[in-house]
């Protein structure tokens, strides 16, 4: 018995040091507690400062608003602080000294610099975002002009026969490849990173190879201005299909199914 109100005192001594407690009387066992759950309760009743921003920003993602604290853009009560979890009281002056994001996520971004550097006419066209996820391929399509997209979610191994399907003569496809989800595992190093120069080599071949199988002719690939949120090397592809693979599928006779 003994030793174990020992080892609860010191216990409770690290609790008092944790929590700035300068005087505890630690005979009044119950007092103590009662100390503790005192000076610990504004604390456990404070939130993250995520969730503040979040709350008060509320036309900003949780992307945004975590990037933006960990680059060092946000401040409570004039301090930086670039930790998401760290504790803000409802009363914290908080504020983020950003620019406003031109997409609704870092996508429109990496789509921009495809239609730039490699020569995409999107005005006046109708669009297909294949993989809509937060929609900033489909942001920027529409801000370089657009007239129409749709956007659509998708499944492993069911892209190409649907855009094969529903994509006119001479149309152009721009593909987003991510190194790390086309590699094999033994390619993939420490915290999902592709390093070697190399494989993204492979990877790229790969791809070209596998979407001119289905009637494109590759027009020029880049390596996107942004890496992927853990830092991978991400590259975007432009294809345009071509009109004699599309006038061979519509000359191939059907099979008669009567």
């Amino acid at each position: 018995m003994t030793s174990a109100i020992a080892s609860a005192s010191e216990t409770i001594k690290q609790l008092v040091n944790f929590c700035s407690i300068s005087c505890v009387n630690f005979d009044a066992f119950g007092e103590v507690l009662l100390l503790l759950v005192g000076e610990l309760k504004p604390v456990l009743g404070k939130k993250r400062l995520d969730e503040i921003c979040l709350e008060r920003f509320q036309q900003y993602s949780r992307t945004f608003i975590q990037s933006w604290i960990v680059q060092g853009k946000v401040f409570v009560n004039g301090k930086r602080v670039n930790k998401a979890g760290t504790p803000v009281s409802d009363e914290a002056v908080v504020e983020i000294m950003a620019e406003v994001p031109k997409y609704v996520c870092r996508g429109g971004h990496k789509l921009e610099a495809a239609i730039e550097q490699l020569s995409v006419d999107v005005a006046g066209k109708v669009a297909l975002d294949s993989g809509l996820s937060t929609g900033g391929f489909t942001d920027c399509l529409l801000q370089y002009g657009a007239s129409f997209v749709y956007g659509i979610d998708v499944g492993y191994g069911q892209v190409m026969p649907a855009v094969v399907n529903v994509m006119k003569e001479e149309a152009t496809l721009v593909t987003l490849v991510k190194p790390q989800f086309e590699a094999r595992r033994s390619q993939v190093g420490r915290g999902g990173i592709v390093r070697d120069p190399l494989v993204h080599q492979e990877v790229r071949e790969k791809i070209i190879n596998g979407v001119e199988n289905y009637g494109f002719r590759c027009k020029g690939w880049i390596e996107s201005p942004l890496k992927g949120a853990d830092g991978n090397i991400e590259f975007l592809v432009r294809f345009n299909r071509t009109t004699d693979k599309f006038e061979n599928e519509q000359s191939t006779p059907k099979p008669d199914t009567q």
